[in-house]
């Protein structure tokens, strides 16, 4: 399982106003409520601003979901599945019932999830591997709070589904306005993250788990009549035991980081050894630059400039997350603001999707480099791809004006060439 689990709300603006400690608080929160490798539900609407969470890969979503009830779940292994009470099929058919003999995945996703993201594409692959005996059905949930009981959702569902085009190919539905489908499904089974699979066979539920983490094998020995539940529990059980016990470490980590960082970069080397999986090792090498930087800059550096070149080369958020740091962090005694800019561009470079709010990371770069000049003609392109975007959050746009304005007054402040 991976350690790291950041959502995707739309990058941070960075300059003036800024915190850096709010990134380095919230990979901690994100990186604990990941340890089972699902987007924990938030708690703020999707469209409300993003003040300070980094996103866009991998980070805790700005969008209020219903949450499962106190009670113990009633949707289990065994247990019948509930039907499909969706408020739109958006591709491939609508399912009425589940066929005998045939095996469903039902996946629950929402748009602003990081991780689900990076599970649609396999899902893509087992609903094309196994279409003869599998139909995949996403569904997306929790993209409204439970109190909002609109549609104004589906356009945002169903715009999202048409950017991904083949790379989500199977049957996609939405959640209705009153959250049926996460109430009967995620609620009923006390599933707290997405993406959350499960797998139903005759009409009933022979696996729940995540998508990226042994649904495959049972998947497989479902298919072909093999499978064993009480195997699968002891998986599990097993892997729980062992996350348990990343789980003390890191708990320790996090308390050190408070007082004695060098001992709790100690620690954590424990667990970077320990963890698996390459998005794990990512997310924990790069608190570890960030534990660094309290007590050791040149080191620090040196050791971001190694995984910058190597585990990082072509990971955009993580490297945003340092450049970030190194700008803003006013705590910081030498900023090695050359290797932020360099971090900064790589990660634009390698962003998926809109980058303009890494592009404000590299002017704002420039800017602090003493140059100016290329920080506004970076900021130009900024706001040029903000205003050509219907969906930008207004107040980035605000933001990358404020930063236009500081730029232009320092021009105004420097000799002639700058």
């Amino acid at each position: 399982m991976s350690m790291n689990g950041f959502g995707s709300v739309g990058p941070p603006p960075v300059g003036s106003g800024r915190s850096a400690g709010f990134l380095f608080g919230a990979g901690l929160i994100s990186g604990l409520v990941s340890l089972a490798g699902a987007q924990p539900a938030p708690d703020r609407k999707p469209d409300a601003p993003a003040a300070a969470a980094p996103a866009a890969q991998n980070e805790p979503a700005p969008a209020n979901t219903a949450m499962p009830k106190e009670e113990g779940p009633t949707l289990k292994v065994g247990s019948k599945a509930p039907g499909f009470k969706v408020a739109k099929w958006i591709k491939g058919d609508e399912i009425k019932e589940f066929v005998a003999g045939r095996v469903y995945v039902v996946e629950f996703w929402a748009t602003w999830c990081g991780p689900c993201k990076k599970s649609i594409p396999h899902l893509t692959d087992v609903a094309a591997k196994m279409k003869d005996s599998v139909t995949v059905v996403g569904v997306s949930v929790w993209e409204t709070p439970p109190e909002d009981t609109t549609t104004e959702y589906l356009p945002k569902v169903e715009e999202f589904v048409a950017k991904m085009g083949d790379k989500m190919n199977y049957v996609v539905a939405a959640d209705t306005a009153e959250h049926d489908m996460a109430d009967t499904w995620m609620a009923a089974s006390g599933q707290q993250g997405i993406p959350a699979s499960f797998i139903v066979k005759d009409g009933i539920v022979q696996w729940i788990g995540h998508p990226l983490d042994g649904l495959d094998a049972a998947l497989a020995e479902i298919v072909a009549g093999t499978y064993d539940p009480s195997k699968e529990a002891e998986r599990k059980a097993k892997a729980e035991e062992a996350m348990r016990g990343k789980q003390e470490i890191f708990q320790k980590v996090t308390e050190l980081a408070n007082t004695d960082k060098r001992a709790a970069a100690v620690e954590l080397d424990k667990l970077i050894t320990l963890e698996e999986e390459k998005e794990g090792k990512k997310f924990l090498n790069r608190f570890k630059f960030d534990l660094m930087l309290g007590f050791d800059e040149a080191a620090a550096y040196g050791f971001g400039k190694e995984l910058a070149a190597g585990i990082l080369k072509d990971d955009g958020f993580n490297q945003y997350v340092m450049a970030e740091r190194i700008l803003t962090d006013d705590a910081l005694k030498a900023p090695d603001f050359p290797f932020a800019l360099a971090l900064a561009e790589r990660a634009a470079a390698t962003w998926e999707g809109d980058n303009a709010p890494v592009l404000d990371v590299v002017g704002y770069a420039y800017y602090k480099l003493g140059n100016v000049g290329k920080a506004i003609e970076v900021q130009e392109g900024v706001l040029k791809a903000i205003e050509a975007n219907t969906d930008a959050d207004p107040n980035f746009l605000t933001h990358a004006k404020e930063n236009m304005d500081l730029y232009r007054k320092a021009k105004e402040g420097q000799a002639p060439g700058k």
